[in-house]
């Protein structure tokens, strides 16, 4: 395909533009997604790799979730909720590492 059409020039716009609105957007829904993880490693959480784990895990049926029908998509985005919830609580207690005296 010869990209040097006017319509091919639009079209390559057209995706630049789709990602300065898009990229950004999905980052903050990225970092939102990871709060109870980065909580967790600021706060030096004693059990901050179960809680990445458990982050993570809830973040990828998330994804998946929006491939799948209507009905399905509801069941499994439910827990998944909840268990951001509970990450999320579970990161902001107080099971942390002593802080170092010097």
């Amino acid at each position: 395909m010869k990209l040097g059409t006017r319509l091919d020039r639009l079209a390559l716009v057209g995706i630049g533009l789709a990602g300065l609105y898009y990229v950004p957007h999905l980052t903050g829904v990225l970092a939102a997604v990871l709060l109870p993880t980065f909580i967790a490693h600021y706060r030096k959480h004693r059990n901050r790799l179960a809680i990445t784990v458990l982050n993570l895990v809830m973040a990828a049926l998330t994804v998946l979730s929006f491939g799948t029908a209507a009905l399905l998509g509801v069941m499994v985005v439910f827990p998944v909720g909840i268990g951001w919830v509970i990450s999320l609580i579970w990161a902001c207690t107080a099971n942390v590492e002593p802080a170092e005296i010097s």
